[in-house]
Formats: structure tokens, sequence, C-alpha cells
């Protein structure tokens, strides 16, 4: 498969390559190589050893998947030890986007900065029975 490619001049007049999704796709499906240097160890990697960031240029994280797994080991770990970082009387949930006194979410230990769930007991409630529901039909379906 051949790479669409265009080019813009650039304004200093010189042309520039543009890379279009149909690339980043390419190298998505493992039909281009393409190695990247993770910023915080500094090692030359495959394109497979990155998680995805949509928001990112070439649409990968900029550290490795094992230096961002160490670096959420070691925050989880520091939020458990230190207990939370931002104490609060009341939060918003994501779900219903309704504020409600703290009491009204699950405490979730070392995962968030406040140690609460982002969504409300009942909220959490309906995402779980939603997603066992999904889950038993799936392991019915595949009987």
């Amino acid at each position: 498969m051949e790479i669409e490619k265009t080019t813009t001049e650039t304004t200093c007049g010189v042309y520039a390559l543009i890379a279009t999704d149909l690339r980043h796709m390419l190298i998505m499906n493992g039909e281009i190589d393409m190695n990247k240097v993770c910023t915080n160890c500094k090692v030359d990697k495959d394109y497979k050893y990155f998680y995805k960031q949509s928001s990112a240029k070439d649409k990968l994280q900029h550290w490795c998947k094992v230096c961002m797994d160490e670096a959420f080991k070691r925050k989880s770990a520091e939020r458990l030890a230190n207990g939370p970082s931002i104490i609060r009387d009341a939060k918003v949930c994501q779900d219903c986007n309704t504020r409600k006194p703290i009491n009204q979410f699950f405490v979730k230990r070392g995962y968030s900065a406040d140690g609460y769930g982002s969504y409300c007991k009942p909220c959490w409630v309906k995402r779980t029975v939603k997603s066992q529901k999904k889950s038993n039909a799936k392991k019915l379906s595949n009987q």
C-alpha cells in the first residue's frame, strides 16, 4: 500500500511533507516500522511499547509503557502512604454531573488525589449492573 503524500509550502518557502492519517493507520497495523525514544528512560523502542494518546502529534505517549506503569505504581503507593492530597467535603459526579457530599462517593484508596471515586454511589451501582449484564450476555452467547 502506498502512502498518500502531500506537500505544503511553509512560511520560510521550504516544502514540508505532511503525514496523513493513512500513515498513522499503517504504523498502528504494523505495516510500517516505527521507533520512538522514551523521554523518561531515553531508550529507543518500537511504537508498540508506547500507550496511545490521541492529542500527541504521533498519537503516542511520550513515556514508554514500562515508565508509565512504574510512575503510576509509585504515585499510587505515595497516595496510599500519605493519604489524599486533596481534602473535599463535596464532589461532582462524572456521570450525573451533580454536586454531592463526599460521603456519597466510594473510597478508592490510592487511585485518585482525593481518595474517592469519580462516580456517586447510585451512578456507580448503575454502571456496575450495566457492565455485569453486558458481561453475562457475552458469556451466554459464547456457550
